[in-house]
């Protein structure tokens, strides 16, 4: 059984969440969190910096299609408009 977070301050311990460092948002459980380290459980154990992460409770599935739709049209934007011109990036969201 899952720990709830509510996305406030940082993830408790045995909580499933996703996690940030870098590029892309990957989901994990917390195993160890303190102010300074996190010890997290993805596909392998890994110890980073608490610091250094960003962490979000688990999406739903329409979170993740939305998501997903909107980085989609932003793409389309992109190939047809100049991210400058009025129908640029801020309305696609």
């Amino acid at each position: 059984m899952s720990i709830e977070w509510n996305g406030e301050g940082l993830p408790l311990v045995g909580c499933e969440c996703e996690v940030k460092r870098a590029l892309d948002w990957m989901p994990c459980k917390i195993l160890f969190i303190s102010e300074h380290h996190v010890v997290l459980k993805s596909k392998e154990e890994i110890c980073w910096q608490t610091q250094s992460c960003e962490f979000r409770p688990m999406r739903t599935e329409a979170e993740r299609k939305r998501e997903e739709f909107a980085k989609a049209l932003c793409d389309h934007l992109d190939d047809l408009t100049d991210w400058d011109s009025p129908v640029g990036k801020v309305h696609a969201f």
